[in-house]
C-alpha cells in the first residue's frame, strides 16, 4: 500500500521531472528531444495504470450506468496520452505538425501535474487509486 507521503513525493517528482526537461529544452535551444521522451514515458505510464480500466467503462456505459462524459476519465485520459505518445514518437522524425501535438500534450500533463502537486501539497490523500 502507497502511504501519503509517498504519493505526495511521487506526484511531486513527476511535477519537477517536467519542469527540467521544459527547462532543458528553453535554455538549451537544441530540440525539444526531452520533452518528446517525458511524454512518451508519461504517456506508458497512463496507458498501463488507464488502459485496464477501459473494458469496465464500455460496460458500463453499455448498461446505461454511465450518462456523464466525466465518467470515462480512463477512457479520456487513456485517448489524451495515446495521442501524445504517438505525436511524440512521430516528432522525433521531424513532422511539425506532431511536434505541435506533442507540445499540446506536454502542456496538458505538466498542467495536471502541477494542480496535483499543489492538491498533494494541500491537501491528504484517502486512498492509494488515481483520481
Amino acid at each position: 500500500m502507497i502511504t501519503n507521503e509517498t504519493l505526495k513525493a511521487l506526484v511531486i517528482v513527476l511535477a519537477v521531472v517536467q519542469f527540467v526537461a521544459l527547462l532543458w529544452v528553453l535554455i538549451r535551444g537544441r530540440g525539444m528531444g526531452p520533452v518528446l521522451v517525458v511524454n512518451l514515458l508519461f504517456g506508458a505510464i497512463a496507458l498501463i495504470f488507464a488502459g485496464p480500466q477501459i473494458p469496465r467503462e464500455i460496460e458500463l456505459a453499455r448498461m446505461g450506468a454511465i450518462d456523464k462524459l466525466i465518467e470515462f476519465k480512463a477512457t479520456l485520459w487513456s485517448l489524451f496520452e495515446l495521442v501524445a505518445l504517438i505525436a511524440s514518437a512521430i516528432a522525433f522524425r521531424g513532422g511539425l505538425s506532431a511536434k505541435t501535438v506533442a507540445w499540446i500534450g506536454f502542456a496538458g500533463n505538466f498542467a495536471l501535474s502541477v494542480l496535483a502537486a499543489l492538491f498533494a501539497l494541500t491537501f491528504e490523500f484517502k486512498c492509494c487509486g488515481y483520481l
